[in-house]
């Protein structure tokens, strides 16, 4: 099932192919499409590490308060709902959207919370480095990685209210990447390039306004340039973040701690994997 969602870009160059409405020209499109499949696949993995959905791992829960119209929105009765409520939703929805927008778009595939990895003691693959806290307040909620040697640091939010680049509010989410510093091992920061993708939600009851998401791309702080190995350690960590949550849908706990947490595994430890084949065509 496809929705329709306004767009809307700042400081993002080039402008992914995917999002333009003339490939040959970099310029966004007035709008893009959101399967909602594929969002259900960021919002469920984004919250829960542990097997599949039950019972039914079809099952959105957010699905049914989708209205049926071709552009993203909810029905109207949502916009009356009470304020935690719609908190919830825009919280774990900008989430599933951000997710969404920087896997199909930006090619990032790679996903770890901040919270893994901010202020904890360094993990093996970061050589060194480290994500600390500079301030108190929010930070962004992600370290993530398009590959190993292209790490990045995102902010995903969500609103009923409306957003845009000049607000009050959205300085307060680039204020977020200066919160925080990736140092190495002289207590140098190095900068990391970044995305803030805020995502505003319609309902029913107000037909002239649209959904739309907001992206823009900023950077954390630093007084020297990121190296190319740097660059790596960073994403090591993102990518073995990522597949610990992989590992541990599996059952495969103790890989997974091994790999959240950056220690070797004992060579003898060995794991019983099942494998499942569809028979029928045509998935044969």
């Amino acid at each position: 099932m496809q929705r329709s969602v306004a767009l809307n870009l700042k400081d993002v160059l080039p402008t992914p192919s995917t999002l333009r409405a003339d490939p040959r020209i970099d310029a966004p499109a007035p709008s893009t499409s959101v399967n909602l499949g594929q969002l259900y696949q960021h919002y469920y993995f984004d919250s829960f590490p542990d097997g599949p959905p039950n019972p039914d791992p079809s099952r959105f829960e957010y699905l049914g308060l989708i209205s049926s119209q071709q552009d993203f929105r909810f029905h109207a009765y949502v916009d009356s709902a009470s304020t935690i409520k719609k908190r919830a939703i825009s919280t774990e929805l900008g989430q599933a959207f951000c997710r969404l927008m920087l896997h199909d778009h930006f090619g990032i595939v790679y996903f770890a919370h901040m919270a893994d990895v901010l202020d904890r003691p360094t993990h093996a693959a970061f050589d060194g480095l480290r994500v600390e806290r500079a301030s108190k307040g929010d930070v962004p909620d992600y370290l993530c990685a398009r590959k190993v040697t292209q790490p990045a640091i995102a902010e995903a939010k969500g609103r009923f209210s409306s957003i845009n680049f000049d607000s009050a509010e959205f300085n307060k989410w680039r204020a977020q990447f200066s919160r925080i510093r990736v140092v190495e091992r002289t207590g140098r920061a190095v900068p990391v390039k970044g995305y803030i993708v805020g995502t505003r939600y319609a309902c029913d009851s107000k037909p002239a306004t649209r959904s739309a998401v907001y992206i823009e791309d900023p950077e954390t702080p630093g007084d020297v340039e990121l190296s190319e190995d740097q660059a790596r350690s960073i994403g090591r960590v993102a990518v073995a973040m990522h597949y610990a949550r992989v590992v541990r849908k599996f059952g495969l706990h103790p890989m997974s701690a091994a790999l959240e947490n950056g220690f070797s595994l004992a060579p003898e430890l060995s794991f019983q994997v099942p494998a499942w084949t569809c028979m029928l065509p045509p998935f044969e």
